[in-house]
C-alpha cells in the first residue's frame, strides 16, 4: 500500500512538471492558446504512460519593420569658386563703373529713323586724287557764292617720317552747285615736321571768320605717349589756319586741347550762333563743344554726349541738327567696333541745348538698298542757297566721297 502512494504521488509531479514546461512554451512564443488544466488522477487507479501532444500556437507571429526615414533635402550645393568665371564675385569698382555707365546710357533713346537717299553717289575717288585714302569731307559756302570742300588726303609716294605713320594733308575741291565737283590742285594745309603738333594735318573744318576772313580748324597729330597705357600713340588736337581766298593758308601757330584723355580734341565742326562761334569737336569717344568770341581763342571745353563721334551741325528752317556716328546703346564696352555704330541724327532749338532722343539715318541708295552703317563715315554738311541741305560722307576706308539729302519731311525739336 504504501508502495503504490509512493507511486502515485511520483506520477503526480511528472504530470504538474510538463504541464509547467507547456505553459512556458507558449509564453515564450508570445502566442494566446486555450488554458488546458492537469489530468485529473484518481486514486488507486493506475495512469497509462501517453505522451503529451505538442500545443502550436493559433496566431502567426507579425515582424515589424523599422519605419523609413525619408532623408531631408538640403538646399543646392554652391559651387566652390574657382570653377567657373560666373561663379566669381565681381569686383565692387567694376559693378559701380558699369552701373554708372549704363545709368547715365539710359537717359537717351533711339526713338525711329529718318530716311535719307544719295544725292551724288560718287564726288571723287582716292584714285582720282591720287591718294591712299580721302577722308573728313568739309565743305564752306565761299563768299562768291561758290562751294569748296576740304578733305583730308593721304598721298601716295611721300615717305613716312615716323616709323608706322604715314603723312596726311589737306586738299580742295570745287563747285557752283555743291552737287558736282572739280579737283584743285595743289595742298592746301601741308602736314608738318615729326616734332611738329601736325605731324598728320587732317580733318578739316573751314568757316567764314572776322573781316570776311576764311578760318580753318583742323586736326593736327603727333607722336606722343598714352597717359594710361604709358605707350606710343597718335595725339589729336585742333589746329588753326586763315586765309584771304580759302586756297593759300596760314597756319597761325596755336592750337586747342580737349579736356578729356590725353587732352583729345579732334573733327571739329564750327557754326556760328546769335554772334558767336561754336565749336563741336570729339574727344576721344564723345562728344564735346565750347564757344569763342573771335573763332581763334577758345574756351575750356565741356562734354556734350560720353558716347559718339565725327559730328556736324547745320541750322535748317530755324532748328539745329546734329548728325554724329552713335552706339545704338548709347555707352561704348571695352576696345568697341566703331565701325559698326549707326550714323545718329538729334535736334536741338538753338544749337546749345539738345535733345536726349535720336533718329537712326537710314541712307538707300540708287536701287533702294539700304547702305550698311560702316559706309556711312565722317559726316560734314552745308545748308545751300535754295534752304536745302546736304550731308557729306566718306564710303569705308576712305575710297571714295558721296552726298546724300533727306527723303522724308525732318522732325523738329
Amino acid at each position: 500500500m504504501m508502495t503504490r502512494v509512493l507511486l502515485l504521488g511520483m506520477l503526480i509531479s511528472v504530470f504538474v512538471l510538463v504541464g509547467c514546461g507547456q505553459q512556458t512554451e507558449v509564453v515564450q512564443e508570445q502566442t494566446k492558446t486555450e488554458f488546458i488544466p492537469p489530468a485529473t488522477v484518481i486514486p488507486d487507479t493506475p495512469v497509462p504512460n501517453t505522451p503529451m501532444p505538442t500545443i502550436k500556437p493559433t496566431i502567426k507571429p507579425t515582424t515589424i519593420e523599422a519605419p523609413k526615414i525619408k532623408k531631408k533635402e538640403s538646399q543646392l550645393p554652391k559651387p566652390p569658386l574657382g570653377k567657373s568665371d560666373k561663379n566669381r564675385p565681381t569686383p565692387p569698382l567694376m559693378v559701380k563703373q558699369s552701373d554708372r555707365i549704363k545709368a547715365a546710357a539710359s537717359k537717351y533713346s533711339l526713338i525711329g529713323t529718318i530716311q535719307f537717299e544719295l544725292d551724288n553717289p560718287e564726288i571723287v575717288t582716292m584714285e582720282q586724287m591720287n591718294s591712299g585714302s580721302i577722308v573728313g569731307p568739309s565743305v564752306v559756302q565761299l563768299l562768291n557764292g561758290q562751294y569748296r570742300m576740304y578733305l583730308q588726303s593721304r598721298p601716295k609716294g611721300y615717305p613716312r617720317l615716323i616709323d608706322g605713320y604715314d603723312i596726311t594733308h589737306i586738299v580742295s575741291l570745287i563747285s557752283d552747285d555743291a552737287i558736282t565737283w572739280e579737283i584743285e590742285p595743289g595742298v592746301r594745309i601741308e602736314h608738318g615736321g615729326v616734332d611738329d603738333l601736325d605731324y598728320q594735318a587732317g580733318e578739316p573744318e573751314a568757316f567764314i571768320g572776322e573781316e570776311d576772313k576764311y578760318y580753318m580748324a583742323y586736326t593736327g597729330r603727333y607722336l606722343g605717349v598714352d597717359e594710361g597705357s604709358g605707350k606710343d600713340q597718335l595725339m589729336h588736337r585742333i589746329l588753326f589756319a586763315t586765309s584771304d581766298d580759302g586756297l593759300e593758308w596760314t597756319k597761325t601757330g596755336t592750337h586747342f586741347a580737349g579736356e578729356l584723355r590725353n587732352d583729345f580734341a579732334s573733327s571739329a565742326d564750327v557754326t556760328l550762333i546769335d554772334d558767336e562761334y561754336v565749336i563741336y569737336y570729339s574727344g576721344g569717344r564723345a562728344i564735346a563743344s565750347t564757344t569763342s568770341a573771335d573763332g581763334l581763342n577758345w574756351k575750356k571745353g565741356s562734354l556734350l554726349f560720353d558716347f559718339g563721334h565725327d559730328s556736324t551741325v547745320l541750322e535748317y528752317e530755324d532748328n539745329y541738327y546734329m548728325f554724329l556716328k552713335v552706339p545704338k546703346e548709347f555707352y561704348y564696352e571695352k576696345n568697341p567696333e566703331l565701325e559698326k555704330d549707326i550714323l545718329g541724327m538729334v535736334m536741338s532749338e538753338d544749337g546749345v541745348n539738345w535733345s536726349k532722343e535720336f533718329y537712326q539715318v537710314v541712307v538707300n541708295d540708287e536701287y533702294g538698298d539700304e547702305i550698311p552703317v560702316f559706309e556711312l563715315q565722317d559726316p560734314g554738311s552745308v545748308t545751300l542757297s535754295d534752304g536745302s541741305f546736304r550731308v557729306y560722307l566718306n564710303s569705308n576706308k576712305g575710297a571714295s566721297i558721296y552726298s546724300i539729302k533727306p527723303s522724308e519731311v525732318l522732325p523738329i525739336p
